[in-house]
């Protein structure tokens, strides 16, 4: 007799995370899927798909009586910078009481369910890398995901990883990377911040990392960066346009304080991966090695049209 597979909840399930992250999770789990809206098509492989306003406690203690997993991934967020500065009240509500109403129900149902929240390079700010006591938020949106974090905290049996991502979106291209080359492809006028460093993983690489800190049953918080240096977000940008044969002659470089966001945003987000590396015991991808993949997939889904209008030979 075939052994019944541990069940994964996964919130957030329409996001752009979920769409990579999930068909991973499903090789080893049955993956519940659960979001505000309707679910699309796009989730199909999944063992279930619920509807439900994390926002209600009482949604919340239903659907997982109803639904008992083993593993609950909390990624449903209001993840906007400036809209969360905007409206204060929006982001404790998605970011920080729905983090709580997972982890009371939880609670209440045993605390044997492992909570994996997704948090944010946000929460840092000052001369990177950072390790992961390093914390100094500057805007809303990091103060509701730091604030969350102590919740899931609070719960204990539980595994916070910071991320910060990119990688190829079938369905619009959307994120930095199909930002970029979208804009350059288009010849559009663009402006590339040289005062902004990171160090995100490709999704598909973050996907393989996460399965395999949930099947080794990590706790706590573990940085999830790409390996290496790093880098400002205006060479990440060059690095695409000259993997992809486009041209940068409608893009300037300017600064981040140039461009009159609603919310302060931290100069230097990269984050140390010792922690992460000891957990697996290898070495992780870099920026590089990401950009190199989504390149590849970019190139092709390409229309004909946007190939010939880029230049692109």
């Amino acid at each position: 007799m075939t052994a019944e597979r541990p069940k994964l909840l996964f919130t957030g399930a329409s996001g752009f995370l979920a769409s990579n992250v999930l068909p991973w999770l499903a090789e080893s789990f049955d993956c519940i899927g659960v979001s505000r809206s309707e679910p699309g098509d796009e989730t199909s492989f999944l063992a279930a798909r619920e509807q439900a306003d994390l926002t209600d406690p009482t949604a919340v203690k239903w659907l997982l009586r109803n639904r008992p997993v083993d593993v609950v991934v909390h990624a449903a967020a209001l993840a906007n910078v400036d809209a969360c500065e905007r409206e204060p009240a929006a982001a404790y509500r998605a970011n920080v009481a729905m983090t709580a109403n997972l982890v009371r129900a939880m609670t209440e149902l045993g605390g044997n369910a492992r909570l994996v929240l997704v948090s944010t390079d946000q929460v840092y700010n000052g001369p990177g890398p950072h390790a992961e006591g390093d914390v100094a938020p500057i805007n809303v949106y990091a103060l509701t995901k730091l604030w969350a974090e102590d919740w899931a905290e609070r719960y204990g049996n539980a595994l916070t990883v910071r991320v910060n991502f990119f990688g190829f979106n079938g369905r619009d291209r959307s994120g930095l990377a199909g930002w970029v080359a979208r804009s350059l492809a288009a010849r559009e006028r663009i402006t590339l911040f040289d005062d902004v460093m990171f160090n995100p993983l490709h999704t598909a690489h973050l996907a393989e990392i996460l399965s395999a800190l949930i099947a080794r049953g990590s706790l706590g918080r573990i940085n999830l960066g790409a390996g290496g240096r790093g880098m400002s977000k205006a060479n990440f940008a060059r690095l695409i346009a000259d993997k992809l044969g486009l041209s940068l002659d409608n893009a300037v470089v300017g600064k981040a304080a140039e461009a009159a966001l609603a919310a302060a945003r931290p100069k230097d987000m990269r984050m140390r991966t010792d922690r992460l590396e000891a957990e697996l015991g290898r070495s992780i991808p870099t920026v590089e090695d990401g950009i190199e993949l989504f390149c590849a997939e970019w190139l092709a889904a390409a229309t004909a049209h946007e190939l010939e209008a880029s230049g692109w030979r």
